[in-house]
């Protein structure tokens, strides 16, 4: 009786552990990566600080797709104007708030949308989606819809009908501010700044059991993770601090095979990939 009486109390006891480990489980973000384009044959060293020769790489165009049961949050947007798809001469393009059909998200079930930094091909896509608080660094968008503009500043990339769009969502009360670094944006996902990629570009962490960083253009490639070398001078505020952030990425990550960079193709070797989406995290 005794012994059966101890295994009652034992289960009473255990309930509420099954409870919050299920509950953890529920909170903790699975993680998709959907390609909605690709330019073909770009030099490696476009990407890549010190690199030399005429490699050269396909490199696709990524929204990240982030979901649990409260929420679908995407980092970074992508972009829809034809004039930069011309430009770049995008093959397989889909308008991101098509591609998310890929994954099964309808654009208004977008909760919200975290934004590495205000180049086109990362802010310009946020427009399309209709529900989503959009979250970006205040610095970024200070300068963005500011000192970028004025004599001595720097717009390369910026296109001038996002910083509209962008300041339209701030007026209809859309855009949220993430205040510098290491910020809780959402419930288990952080942000963190000094990539320097923009004036105030953002990375973030997923949290869970095993963390995942999403780089963003603060590392484009895996060489750049793998080998800690920055991303091309020409496409960075400061070498230095560029160096630094993907040197801690790693140690947010835990590991170098947790960090994803922003736009190489073997994501989508790498990882479980059925046709646009390559699942990081179940």
């Amino acid at each position: 009786m005794q012994y059966k009486v101890t295994n009652f109390i034992a289960l009473i006891l255990l309930i509420p552990m099954l409870f919050v480990a299920e509950t953890r489980a529920g909170d903790e973000y699975s993680i998709r990566a959907i390609s909605f384009g690709e330019v073909k044959g770009v030099n490696r060293s476009f990407f890549v600080e010190g690199e030399a020769g005429e490699d050269k790489v396909d490199i696709p165009f990524v929204i990240w797709l982030l979901q649990n049961k409260d929420r679908t949050v995407l980092f970074d947007a992508g972009y829809f104007r034809e004039s930069w798809t011309k430009q770049w001469n995008t093959q397989n393009f889909v308008s991101p708030d098509k591609a998310v059909a890929n994954a099964g998200v309808k654009p208004e079930e977008v909760t919200d949308i975290i934004v590495s930094h205000m180049h086109w091909d990362h802010a310009q896509g946020a427009l399309l989606f209709p529900n989503a608080n959009v979250w970006i660094q205040e610095d970024e968008y200070v300068y963005y819809t500011g000192g970028a503009w004025q004599e001595g500043g720097n717009s390369g990339g910026i296109d001038k009908r996002d910083v509209e769009g962008f300041v339209k969502l701030n007026l209809e009360g859309r855009l949220k501010f993430v205040k510098g670094d290491n910020v809780e944006v959402i419930k288990g996902i952080h942000a963190y700044t000094g990539g320097k990629h923009t004036f105030q570009s953002q990375y973030i962490r997923v949290d869970g059991k095993e963390p995942v960083v999403l780089a963003s253009d603060n590392a484009y490639l895996f060489q750049n993770i793998e080998t800690q070398t920055p991303i091309n001078k020409n496409a960075t505020f400061s070498l230095l601090s560029n160096r630094k952030a993907i040197k801690r990425m790693i140690e947010l990550a835990g590991s170098v095979k947790r960090v994803m960079p922003g736009h190489d193709p073997a994501i989508f070797e790498r990882f479980p990939t059925k046709g646009r989406v390559a699942t990081i995290r179940e």
